[in-house]
């Protein structure tokens, strides 16, 4: 048989691979992974249309079990010829002066809150430029040509290239937990936890 396994643009190939050695390392089943926003995902596993979603999980969601794959520290991406690239690190205050390139927030509320109280807990509250863009090519030029503009990125992430640096920011860089995520009701859950977990 097959399972069917909603993934978004920022679940690499890395992270699929793991989901197939889960279903798939014993021949039993074959993995289908299907186009999925992430704010619809919790509709479409809750609705039966997904056995499984292939998601950022920053908090407990009720009726959802959850499976950690990776926990993927956010790092800042800029252009190589950017001043703050010469730097093998970055502090908070390095980052005080820069605009983050940023994304709609309506298409995943929660990732986008979650995030931005993560920099403002640690000084940086940047004034944000949003691009609404799924296309990497896409926030590579943008990044290339603004001013005093950075965005954050997994260290692998899709912005990656040789025309971009990538520096951690140094202590505490935003956590991203990926996680592949099933209904509590499904069978695919697992027994409910006994006395003890």
């Amino acid at each position: 048989g097959s399972v069917r396994v909603g993934v978004g643009g920022p679940a690499r190939e890395h992270l699929r691979a793991r989901v197939e050695g889960l279903f798939g390392d014993d021949g039993s089943l074959d993995v289908d992974f299907a186009e999925a926003d992430s704010h619809d995902k919790l509709d479409v596993l809750r609705s039966g249309t997904l056995a499984f979603g292939l998601m950022r999980v920053f908090h407990e969601v009720e009726g959802l079990a959850t499976l950690t794959l990776a926990d993927e520290p956010l790092g800042v991406s800029l252009r190589s010829d950017h001043p703050l690239a010469d730097h093998t690190a970055l502090s908070w205050a390095d980052l005080a002066d820069q605009e983050l390139l940023w994304f709609p927030a309506g298409r995943n509320p929660r990732f986008a809150e979650y995030v931005l109280a993560h920099l403002a807990g640690h000084g940086w509250s940047p004034r944000l430029q949003v691009v609404d863009a799924h296309s990497p090519a896409l926030y590579r030029h943008h990044l290339r040509n603004g001013q005093n503009l950075v965005t954050l990125r997994a260290r692998n992430g899709p912005t990656a290239d040789a025309g971009m640096a990538w520096r951690p920011p140094a202590p505490h860089p935003p956590p991203q937990p990926f996680r592949l995520a099933a209904p509590d009701a499904s069978p695919f859950a697992g027994p409910p936890a006994g006395p003890g977990g």
